[in-house]
């Protein structure tokens, strides 16, 4: 019964400094970014005239718009230190208010204390995994405008698409101009043009559109055509008759565009969405779209090494060596987050291309593999 009265009082002043952590942290990274964007979230359509008082209220909404979004992915971005910071200040409360020494006074040990926050904080990383993977993916087209793009106040600028092979079809796939989604307007090709090709690469038929959306018709995603028209090319029967086409089912899909173009849109697809483009071997972005796979999941382990590094810093009954102790967990997790860095740059690049799969996976945990280890290393030099 003890226990659970304790157990209840942690977990109570552990979410609260987590919801502390997490507002303060997010609202810092808003700030920041505000600051240095502000004039052009504040750009308007020049054609749109009002008041002084409707334009301030035009660009909060914007603000809005733009930061609630952005907000759920600073939210992913920080996951691996609120944790660590929230039971830190859990723990420092509990020692400077001699509540650790009635606690052991009661029999129990300090390793005990800690439980209920760490059980905690691995049922909150479930809320980085269902973020990353059901929440990020669904708003892409919000998380990819720019600042001055919020609320539609901008003329989207689109840009040619050069050349992409379809995965499955060999076709060869070019765009005079390609706009992303944004809010509620879908992805739109113009002068859309497809090379029908055969696995060797002979063309047999061409492909023309002048307009084309990315839209779900009958359960399934694909490129809506506007003045589609299909001509066969070669000594086929209907060879130079123009047919009409509707709809275009391809593997280059918005998200293959944005990897192709270098934006980073692997980070923000679901693990589901990188199997999917890794199932059919694109000719570009395999190697970033492995790395982001792999390490995705190693960050959900990094984020409970991190905590587990930062508690023995701050959970003992001697409040004088919490300062030496936080300076040598500051140490060790700067170390860690140097070795992240450098694990997860190398992560794309392996030795024999071949390797490309398990050298990603083992460069994502080698971290892991070293500071975990030390972590409860850590945790066994607690001092009950």
């Amino acid at each position: 019964m003890l226990m659970r009265i304790i157990d209840r009082y942690i977990i109570s002043a552990f979410l609260k400094n987590y919801a502390i952590t997490l507002i303060v942290l997010v609202g810092l990274y808003i700030v920041m970014d505000m600051v240095f964007n502000f004039d052009e979230l504040a750009e308007m359509q020049q054609s749109q005239s009002s008041g002084g008082v409707a334009t301030f209220v035009q660009i909060m909404y914007h603000i809005v718009d733009y930061y609630f979004y952005q907000s759920l992915l600073f939210f992913t971005n920080l996951a691996p230190v609120i944790p660590g910071v929230a039971a830190s200040f859990t723990l420092i409360r509990l020692s400077r208010s001699n509540e650790l020494v009635a606690i052991m006074a009661a029999g129990v040990p300090l390793l005990r204390v800690a439980l209920p926050i760490i059980l905690t904080a691995v049922a909150l990383t479930s809320l980085v995994i269902v973020n990353q993977e059901l929440v990020i993916p669904n708003i892409i087209p919000q998380l990819m405008r720019g600042h001055d793009q919020v609320g539609g106040n901008t003329i989207r600028q689109g840009q040619p698409v050069r050349g992409i092979r379809d995965a499955q079809t060999n076709a060869f796939f070019r765009a005079a101009r390609y706009t992303p989604a944004t809010g509620d307007t879908p992805a739109t090709i113009e002068y859309l043009d497809v090379l029908d090709r055969t696995p060797d690469g002979q063309v047999v038929g061409h492909l023309s559109a002048d307009q084309a959306t990315w839209e779900k018709r009958d359960g399934q995603w694909q490129w809506l055509l506007t003045n589609g028209r299909y001509v066969r090319i070669g000594s086929q029967v209907g060879s130079g008759e123009p047919t009409t086409m509707l709809a275009l089912h391809s593997t280059i899909s918005p998200e293959v565009i944005a990897l192709y173009r270098k934006l980073k849109v692997a980070e923000l697809l679901s693990t589901h969405q990188i199997n999917q483009l890794l199932s059919s071997p694109q000719a570009f972005g395999t190697e970033e779209l492995v790395r982001v796979k792999h390490t995705r999941w190693a960050g959900v382990l990094l984020n409970i090494v991190m905590l587990l590094m930062s508690i023995p810093a701050v959970l003992t009954r001697e409040p004088r060596i919490i300062g030496p102790m936080a300076v040598k967990c500051g140490i060790l997790v700067a170390t860690l987050m140097g070795l992240v860095f450098i694990t997860n740059s190398l992560a794309a690049r392996p030795p024999q291309p071949q390797w490309l799969d398990q050298w990603a996976a083992f460069m994502a945990f080698l971290p892991i593999f070293i500071f975990g280890p030390i972590s409860i290393h850590l945790l066994r030099q607690i001092k009950s």
